[in-house]
């Protein structure tokens, strides 16, 4: 099988917005479906059933609680990545739509997303060194200085509300179709 590099792919960006939007809503729905899984076995769960997970399996839940966190952190910092990368390639992120689509006929949307976006620039800020020294990369120094991530309340931004309202704002006529589906999340 012949494969090009994928630095080298020639793609041609979407002309619609809706299709940006779509596709980066689809990520974020299933990121969100991610961290509610997180949240219903680990924070919901009664005692009792605490108790099995760690009877039947005990190291797979410990290793999958992490895996969890680990990866609702790489993908909350993933999606407030500013919009280019330092070679000048777009970035599928939330400053990534707000630069490049023009929302000036509904200056109530934009003004609602940039407030959310201020919101997630601000919770990425809490994230962002475990995701640099412990999760993206394997920073020797963070290791040998037995640096863990540690569970951190945060105050004034909850993940699920904010992600939900803001794949909501971003275009409601995109988002239509999927609010039947989208609404248990």
């Amino acid at each position: 099988m012949n494969s090009k590099p994928i630095a080298n792919l020639n793609i041609i960006p979407p002309a619609n917005p809706n299709e940006d939007i779509v596709l980066f809503a689809n990520n974020c729905v299933f990121m969100r479906s991610i961290y509610l899984h997180h949240k219903i076995l680990f924070e919901r769960s009664s005692a009792s059933d605490k108790n099995r997970m760690s009877g039947v399996a005990a190291i797979l839940f410990a290793d999958l609680n992490r895996i969890f966190i680990e990866y609702v952190i790489l993908q909350v910092c993933k999606i407030t990545d500013p919009a280019q990368d330092a070679r000048k390639n777009d970035n599928h992120t939330v400053a990534f739509l707000l630069q490049r689509y023009d929302f000036i006929s509904e200056p109530a949307i934009k003004a609602r997303l940039a407030a959310i976006a201020d919101q997630l620039q601000a919770f990425r800020n809490k994230l962002v060194e475990a995701r640099n020294k412990l999760i993206s990369h394997a920073d020797r120094n963070a290791i040998l200085a037995g640096l863990a991530l540690r569970r951190r309340r945060t105050t004034g931004m909850s993940f699920g509300l904010t992600s939900r309202t803001l794949f909501a704002s971003f275009t409601k006529k995109s988002l239509e179709h999927r609010c039947s589906s989208t609404e248990l999340l």
